[in-house]
C-alpha cells in the first residue's frame, strides 16, 4: 500500500457521493492527508505559490461525476507530470497521480520518461472508479 492511498480513496469516496469540480480537489486532499500535505501543487485545481515538495495530478473524465471543463484526460495529465518534473518544478520529490481511466498506449509512449521520473521522485499512481474502488498501479 502506497503512502497516498488514503487520498486516492477519499477522492473515490467523494465522487461516489456526487459530482466534483477541479476546484474541489485540493480541499479533499488537504482534509484527507491529516496535515501531512499542508502545501502542494494540484493539477488541475487551485494554484499554489511556487513549486512544492508534493505535486498531485488528477485525471477524471467520467461525465457522471467530473463537473466542468477543467478536468484533464489521461494523456494531458501524463504530459503535465513529465513537464512538471523535468522542467517546471525540479524540486518536487513526490508525485501522486489519480485517474479514472487508464491509457496503455499513452503509458507505452511515455514509458522512458516515466521510468526516469521514478528514478528522481517518489511516484504513486492510483486508478479509481465511481463506485469507490481504488487500485494502485505500478510502472
Amino acid at each position: 500500500m502506497g503512502r497516498f492511498q488514503g487520498v486516492a480513496q477519499a477522492i473515490a469516496d467523494r465522487i461516489r457521493k456526487g459530482p466534483v469540480t477541479a476546484d474541489d480537489l485540493p480541499s479533499i486532499i488537504r482534509e484527507t492527508s491529516g496535515g501531512e500535505c499542508p502545501s502542494f501543487n494540484c493539477y488541475p485545481g487551485t494554484g499554489t505559490q511556487g513549486c512544492q515538495y508534493l505535486a498531485v495530478f488528477i485525471s477524471l473524465i467520467c461525465k457522471t461525476y467530473a463537473l466542468g471543463l477543467d478536468h484533464w484526460a489521461f494523456p494531458k495529465a501524463i504530459g503535465r507530470i513529465i513537464k512538471h518534473v523535468f522542467k517546471d518544478c525540479q524540486d518536487t520529490r513526490e508525485v501522486l497521480f489519480i485517474t479514472d481511466s487508464w491509457d496503455p498506449e499513452c503509458i507505452r509512449q511515455n514509458l522512458a520518461n516515466l521510468k526516469e521520473i521514478q528514478s528522481r521522485v517518489h511516484l504513486e499512481i492510483y486508478l479509481i472508479d465511481g463506485l469507490g474502488n481504488v487500485c494502485e498501479k505500478f510502472i
